[in-house]
């Protein structure tokens, strides 16, 4: 395609935009993203100085799902820049709290190393929704709804407490915790208990009954929340449902663990799951 010439008039013109980029220019994005096999396209329009529309510019990433920051310069000429925006070309983003994206207007002089000037795109990209400039927002990677989990805590081997961590990069709100206790022919009333462990607090939540030798319990945060598939069939099993106060929220680092009186050797917890809402956190 060639270039477009463009002319504008010659007393008092409006520029074509307010994002104008002064040769070396560059921009610098970032990504955070959760989401596996994910591939982003970053697609640009530009003037050129000498007023000249160029052909589209595209770059892509495919962002690690770790969370861990994804990051590329690059150079772009000088101009003013027309639109700019991300999107989903490979893969499958559902919602937000996902992925998270940032763009960002950079000094290129001293390429390799970019120094960031301004940031004109900030939030979260999916299939449905395409952050753009002009017309896009500014966000903090909190704000609005998060990603909805269903989180398979690995089963510990027996007659030991599980533990969940909180993965880096990643505010969750934890919306109920599900998990089956299965004692074992030792003698010993055991009392079960949910326990939240962060820097600056320890929140815990014991059940009003113990668990004798050879019962089966399940437990559940809050009163009456069963994800249990219908392929799991608990008879002859006692309910029990503690008492946190939901939602809670859990940064990076903080545990969730089964903390178990008298717990015996052969006892087994199985069958752990977590509810969380959950947001990329940087």
């Amino acid at each position: 395609m060639n270039p477009h010439q463009i002319k504008f008039e010659s007393i008092s013109p409006e520029p074509p935009s307010n994002l104008y980029v002064d040769a070396p220019g560059g921009v610098i994005w970032s990504v955070w993203n959760s989401a596996t096999g994910v591939t982003l396209t970053l697609t640009i329009r530009m003037i050129d100085e000498n007023g000249s529309v160029q052909e589209s510019m595209y770059f892509t990433m495919s962002p690690t799902s770790d969370r861990a920051l994804n990051t590329k310069n690059m150079s772009i000429g000088g101009g003013y820049i027309l639109s700019a925006m991300v999107s989903v070309t490979g893969g499958t983003v559902n919602s937000r709290g996902q992925c998270w994206t940032t763009l960002q207007l950079a000094d290129a002089r001293a390429n390799p190393t970019f120094i960031p000037i301004q940031t004109f795109l900030s939030d979260y990209v999916t299939n449905g929704s395409n952050p753009s400039w002009p017309g896009g927002f500014i966000r903090q990677s909190t704000e609005g709804a998060g990603y909805i989990n269903i989180i398979n805590v690995s089963n510990p081997a027996a007659g030991v407490d599980w533990t969940y961590t909180v993965p880096a990069h990643c505010l969750q709100s934890i919306k109920g915790i599900f998990a089956f206790f299965q004692t074992s022919a030792a003698v010993g009333n055991r009392v079960m208990q949910f326990q939240l462990n962060s820097p600056y607090d320890a929140i815990s939540s014991t059940s009003n009954n113990v668990a004798a030798s050879t019962q089966a319990h399940f437990i559940a945060e809050p009163w009456g929340w069963n994800p249990s598939p219908a392929a799991l069939v608990f008879e002859n099993v006692q309910q029990e449902y503690l008492s946190m106060i939901f939602p809670l929220f859990l940064i990076p680092g903080d545990t969730l663990i089964s903390n178990t009186n008298n717990i015996a050797a052969a006892d087994q917890w199985t069958h752990i799951i977590i509810h969380t809402e959950d947001w990329i956190f940087i």
